[in-house]
């Protein structure tokens, strides 16, 4: 029990811990390009991601789901992967 409640913190830390280097890209980016980028999203759906990593490992009860951290997890993912497209489209698009 306890050694689960670990392993998910630090499955959630190490996600956290790659959206803040995604960050540091993203912000590399808007200061090197002077082009806004949105980077400091990055370090907020890091915040949602861990905090649903948190409210997971503490849930009283693993057998059922946890509404808390299913719906942090759907909004930080959702909006992580939205960002990391346009990330993309931004640091791949071409200059005339």
């Amino acid at each position: 029990m306890i050694l689960e409640r670990v392993l998910i913190l630090i499955a959630f830390g190490a996600l956290a811990v790659a959206l803040a280097f995604l960050f540091l890209i993203a912000r590399f980016y808007e200061i090197k390009a002077r082009e806004p980028v949105r980077a400091r999203l990055f370090l907020g759906l890091a915040a949602l991601l861990f905090a649903a990593g948190v409210a997971l490992a503490f849930d009283s009860d693993g057998t059922q789901g946890n509404v808390i951290s299913d719906t942090l997890m759907f909004l930080g993912g959702s909006g992580t992967i939205a960002l990391e497209y346009f990330l993309l489209t931004v640091l791949t698009r071409r200059k005339t």
